[in-house]
């Protein structure tokens, strides 16, 4: 991971966090060094079919699901989406799905410098600011909806997710009191923090 600060006042200064390298290590390491981008982690409306039976090398493929973990989690939360979906593959792949991790990978060969940025801000109790939102029964196999949110502090995202419902929603009101409540257990969790960070601007 690379942490670069840029500006010499304190009001001009950004924080930038990137993983570059570690994206260009995981390509090389895939084969995937020299593969054409594309603009989107994954295809639109694309629907993976759940196998009973592996057809392509299971290591192969949870050894590449750990990379993309390892970066949705650190510092790309635009795929973590596609890195949910793709998830819940691991036990019984296929090359269909193998094709929607390359996908990623190839996704990643046209945002490789992609940075989170933080800027600075002088009003230290500015609240965060978030986003949510869930599709309804996007999921054509079981029906169930898929949530997602963001939570952007001084411009930068701290908090990201996404995540399948754990049951059939019969209504889109379910679907958004579902992403509401998985928003709240997340603002509850960053509430100490903000409230120290704070604390300690005024003690300077």
């Amino acid at each position: 991971m690379k942490i670069e600060k840029t500006g010499r006042s304190l009001e001009v200064w950004k924080l930038l966090i990137s993983q570059e390298q570690y994206v260009e290590i995981i390509l090389e390491r895939h084969g995937m060094a020299r593969c054409n981008p594309v603009k989107t982690p994954m295809e639109i409306n694309i629907q993976l079919p759940v196998l009973t039976k592996t057809k392509v090398n299971m290591t192969e493929y949870q050894r590449c699901i750990g990379s993309l973990m390892y970066l949705m989690v650190c510092t790309q939360p635009d795929i973590a989406f596609a890195v949910g979906v793709l998830l819940h593959h691991v036990v019984s792949p296929g090359n269909v799905h193998m094709l929607a991790v390359k996908h990623v990978f190839r996704y990643f060969r046209g945002t490789s410098k992609y940075r989170l940025v933080f800027c600075v801000n002088d009003s230290i109790d500015s609240p965060p600011i978030v986003y949510v939102d869930s599709d309804w029964a996007g999921d054509r196999t079981d029906r169930k909806s898929i949530s997602g949110y963001t939570i952007l502090l001084d411009g930068g995202a701290i908090s990201w997710g996404s995540k399948k419902q754990s049951s059939v929603s019969l209504s889109t009101v379910k679907v958004e009191f579902y992403h509401k409540w998985l928003l709240t257990c997340s603002v509850i969790d960053l509430e100490s923090f903000h409230k120290s960070r704070a604390y300690r601007a005024k003690l300077r």
